[in-house]
């Protein structure tokens, strides 16, 4: 069978399975028939368009190899089954200077999902070779506005959009069957913009509607009477989702949504970082007593002071619990007989969701009650960071879990022997992302946890916080490994616990070959680790490579600024090292110097001087109080 008769059969068996694994190889398996017969391209396309019209949007993403392909407008086939451009690729087009470009492209008729919630106030296009220098962000709403080709079914906008820019995009027919609206952040008088949804006249028939701290920057946050209105009008009827987080809203602004019939389809509730946390249990009680609530399925709750009366209620009301699929409590207010109460209830039989994080009295008490809850062997995604976990706690949970792919266990009491327990769970098969901060661990467990079946699937892995005593045996370790094959994020940072040996075995990995994000911040990397990175194919693949707080001297960045492997690295983090300005020279020349985010020390700490900071292309200096972040 000829190899493109054999991509198109594949193609066609991917296309059955919605699931972002499944998008990641049909975007592949299209590269490569692109390559060999570029024709049949074309020729599949329909049939598989027709089969992805199935699949929800969200898993239709554009991969970062097509982003240029898909901003400048270059004539290519396989770009038309996209939908939506991750908000990480939009940030990064944002601070490369293509926004401008992006909504001007052709290609921008695919898209059913925009979200700019990350653009800057320069609209990331003062370097568009495309627009004028002095063109705003207002230009690039007004051209959304106009694209009459573009039909947006969700769109989130971004800090700098003001009330009358609004106005104008809601009345556009880019937004005319748009059912998403995100205004997360944004810098309006949230009563004002509620007043404009709750006009009569009002075009947008949402279901989903995302106010999480709208009214930064205008001080004016969404107040109970402004609400009130909101939930009483015939425009809330069709809501599905609702974020209220960071408003200020009380307990009396939950109960008129709680006591609306308008609200009897709303299936997913934020109501985190509320102005009258100090209520405690009051938001829960609320719902738990609503007759209109019954269909919720994601609940989030975050610092708004739900504790142990909140889970009960949650736990033993069926109205509120028996739909959930998905549940969140960060208020650091559960404890041991919260998740007892939790884990005894009746109603939860559709939870694959459990975000627990941050609640530290829970403790091996609450996690060995927990494993005992029939729906745990259930659970897809579950969050036990920072729950005064200990090993006995970690021994149950492991025992109960059947099927998670995400699983987070960072910031617990995991000493020697966590690492052992976690290499033998059988129920560990699916895990997809991994976190193991803080985790502790000797030399004899090494071994059974980098050759460990269960782990073979694991592409995110977080180890930051490592004992540094052992620390580069397991990386040393790891990359010899083929069981690590399918990793493609490692975070290794802080503590001091990973040295050059670390990264000098990453570069020389035979079976890192999928490794895109790397994180090596704040350790004790010198210039010897970047320049064996420098050399490496390795570099070829990261996309992301964070270094900032190590010993790095010029050689090692001048190095990296030489390589003949800089193809697809787009952000850059080496602040807090020892460079001066003869990095700063080898940068200009050097393909760095493309680089969407670059973060550099431009001068030595020593002796009092300031740090510079510089980003490129063509951006503003880092502020001084730059975070540890990006």
């Amino acid at each position: 069978m000829q190899d493109h008769e054999r991509l198109i059969q594949e193609l066609r068996s991917l296309a059955d399975d919605p699931s972002s694994s499944a998008w990641d190889s049909i975007c592949e398996l299209l590269d490569e028939l692109d390559q060999i017969d570029s024709a049949s391209v074309s020729k599949c396309l329909p049939a598989l368009q027709e089969t992805l019209t199935a699949w929800p949007d969200s898993l239709r993403v554009c991969p970062m190899g097509w982003c240029e392909d898909f901003v400048s407008g270059v004539d290519s086939p396989k770009l038309s089954i996209v939908r939506q451009i991750e908000s990480e690729q939009m940030c990064s087009l944002s601070e490369a200077g293509s926004l401008y470009t992006l909504i001007k492209s052709p290609h921008l008729r695919y898209l059913t999902t925009l979200d700019l919630s990350c653009c800057n106030s320069s609209g990331g296009i003062i370097e568009d070779r495309w627009a004028n220098d002095d063109l705003p962000m207002p230009a690039v709403f007004q051209l959304l506005a106009d694209r009459a080709d573009v039909s947006l079914s969700a769109i989130d906008l971004c800090l700098d959009i003001d009330l009358e820019q609004l106005k104008v995009l809601i009345e556009s027919k880019t937004l005319s069957q748009c059912r998403h609206l995100g205004l997360e952040c944004a810098g309006l008088n949230a009563d004002r913009v509620v007043e404009e949804l709750t006009r009569s006249d009002c075009p947008l028939l949402l279901e989903s509607l995302n106010l999480n701290c709208t009214g930064l920057g205008s001080g004016v946050f969404l107040s109970d009477s402004a609400f009130n209105r909101f939930v009483e009008s015939s425009n809330a009827r069709n809501l599905k989702s609702l974020r209220l987080a960071g408003t200020d809203l009380t307990v009396k602004g939950i109960e008129s949504l709680a006591q609306s019939p308008n609200c009897r389809e709303l299936e997913e509730l934020d109501i985190s970082f509320m102005g009258d946390r100090e209520t405690g249990d009051g938001t829960i009680e609320k719902l738990a007593a609503s007759h209109y609530l019954k269909n919720l399925k994601r609940l989030i709750c975050v610092d708004s002071g739900a504790g142990d009366v909140s889970a009960k209620l949650i736990a033993e009301t069926r109205s509120l619990g028996e739909k959930l699929n998905h549940l969140k409590l960060n208020d650091g207010a559960i404890t041991a007989a919260g998740a007892a109460a939790l884990a005894d209830s009746e109603f939860l039989k559709r939870l694959v969701h459990l975000d627990l994080c941050e609640n530290q009295s829970i403790g091996d008490s609450g996690c060995l009650s927990l494993a005992e809850a029939p729906w745990m062997r259930r659970l897809e995604h579950i969050n036990l960071n920072w729950v005064g976990m200990t090993n006995v706690g970690l021994s149950a949970i492991l025992q109960s879990l059947e099927q998670p792919t995400f699983l987070d266990l960072g910031r617990n009491e995991l000493k020697e022997g966590s690492l052992s327990l976690i290499a033998e769970a059988h129920g560990l098969r699916r895990v997809r992302e991994l976190n193991l901060r803080g985790i502790e661990f000797d030399e004899s467990e090494i071994a059974a946890f980098v050759t460990s079946p269960v782990l073979s699937k694991v592409k995110s892995l977080e180890l930051s916080f490592c004992p540094d005593r052992v620390a580069d045996q397991l990386v040393v370790d790891l990359a010899q490994s083929p069981q690590w094959n399918s990793l493609n994020s490692l975070d290794l940072s802080y503590r001091d616990a990973f040295t050059d040996r670390s990264l000098i075995a990453i570069a020389n990995s035979p079976y890192l070959k999928n490794l895109t994000v790397l994180d090596l911040s704040n350790n004790k990397i010198t210039s010897e680790g970047l320049v064996a990175l420098a050399q490496s194919k390795l570099l070829s693949q990261l996309t992301e490579l964070r270094l900032n707080g190590n010993q790095i001297c010029d050689d090692g960045l001048i190095a990296l600024a030489r390589s003949p492997y800089l193809r697809k690295l787009q952000k850059l983090a080496l602040y807090s090292n020892r460079l001066t300005e003869q990095s700063s020279d080898a940068v200009a020349q050097s393909p760095l110097h493309e680089i969407r985010v670059l973060a550099l020390t431009m001068r030595n700490f020593h002796g009092g001087f300031m740090v510079d900071f510089v980003r490129a292309p063509g951006a503003d200096e880092w502020p001084e109080d730059l975070p540890g972040e990006w």
